[in-house]
């Protein structure tokens, strides 16, 4: 399930750039994934002290992201059929002129991001 969740890296890059949402889990190391415990139908943030990462859904990054002004648009490549990602600054009404994959897009947007 780990496939699931945004890399470990990008993962640092959103807490450094002040992602605090609830995550469904957390990095306790770069290869160690955890889910948080749901028994009681909550999802508490756990980045405590840097010492652990809240791990989100590629789709909760891109909704942060929209959410700061740069938007991460998917389409359907007919040419080498797999979906890719278009970055878009919602202020300056940029289009990036590369295709990523979906953790590529992120990383990229997230570095767009001015704190």
């Amino acid at each position: 399930m780990k496939h699931l969740f945004v890399t470990y890296e990008i993962a640092k890059l959103l807490n450094e750039k002040g992602f605090n949402e609830p995550c469904l889990a957390y990095f306790e190391t770069e290869n160690t994934l955890n889910f948080m415990d749901t028994e009681y139908g909550s999802i508490t943030p756990t980045t405590k002290e840097g010492l652990k990462i809240d791990a989100p859904l590629p789709q909760q990054a891109i909704e942060w992201l929209d959410l700061r002004g740069i938007a991460i648009m998917h389409y359907f490549n007919t040419n080498c059929m797999k979906w890719q990602y278009i970055i878009v600054e919602k202020h300056n009404k940029g289009l990036s002129d590369n295709y990523y994959d979906v953790n590529e897009a992120i990383k990229y947007a997230i570095e767009l991001i001015n704190i």
